[in-house]
């Protein structure tokens, strides 16, 4: 299921056939993915997803060293940064 921010900016391309806007809307969402994909707060569809499932697991430390006792006592939260590719096209009648 598409996230509020995803349809808010797929929303700005209703009838528009301008490929510039398009391309600057895909290159938002592509970085706002990024962005988030680094915010250990954001309750990202992947940390939903775990959380659903009841895994366990730290977020994001800064240090990158794992704490087992953190381990045990965190919930997953934060996107998970990945690959990104946003792939957007329109259709015009």
């Amino acid at each position: 299921m598409p996230t509020p921010i995803l349809v808010a900016e797929l929303s700005k391309l209703g009838g528009v056939k301008d490929q510039l806007f398009v391309q600057q809307t895909a290159n938002s969402i592509a970085l706002m993915a990024r962005n988030l994909s680094f915010d250990g707060r954001y309750m990202s569809p992947f940390a939903q997803r775990a959380r659903d499932y009841g895994i366990r697991a730290i977020g994001k430390l800064k240090n990158k060293r794992v704490d087992r006792i953190n381990v045990i006592n965190s919930l997953l939260l934060g996107g998970k940064p990945d690959d990104i590719t946003v792939l957007l096209a329109t259709v015009a009648i």
